[in-house]
């Protein structure tokens, strides 16, 4: 019931103010070396992510069929993918895992799902500023 009820709230991260700092998790974390090694690539993680600007035009994802049932069928497949890479000790590398899912998504449409999208933020982008 309070799934339902709040899903609607993923948008609300457009707005926020709150700013994560890549130097927050070594200091958060445990101080065995483990958590300290895992704690420093979170904070790289984060500086790679940062680096790409976030884009703010697009309040909205596009209400387009054909973008929620790829998004519906690929989440389960990337989640797989991506327990594959973490808990497959060294079995599937991080590149590897990219690749696939990238495989995965342009064997489900992914390409398609790109164009329809781009074909609508071009006819609504005037309207979303």
């Amino acid at each position: 019931m309070c799934r339902k009820e709040v899903s609607y709230a993923g948008e609300y991260a457009i707005v926020t103010d709150f700013s994560l700092k890549s130097d927050w998790f070594p200091t958060m974390a445990a101080q065995d070396p483990l958590s300290q090694e895992y704690a420093k690539l979170k904070s790289q993680s984060l500086d790679v992510a940062l680096k790409n600007k976030y884009r703010r035009d697009i309040a909205f994802s596009p209400d387009i069929p054909e973008v929620s049932q790829l998004i519906a069928t690929f989440h389960p497949i990337a989640t797989q993918i991506e327990v594959k890479a973490v808990t497959g000790g060294g079995a599937l590398t991080p590149e590897a895992a990219m690749e696939e899912s990238r495989k995965e998504w342009k064997r489900l449409g992914g390409d398609n799902v790109e164009k329809l999208a781009q074909e609508w933020y071009e006819k609504n982008k005037e309207f979303l500023k």
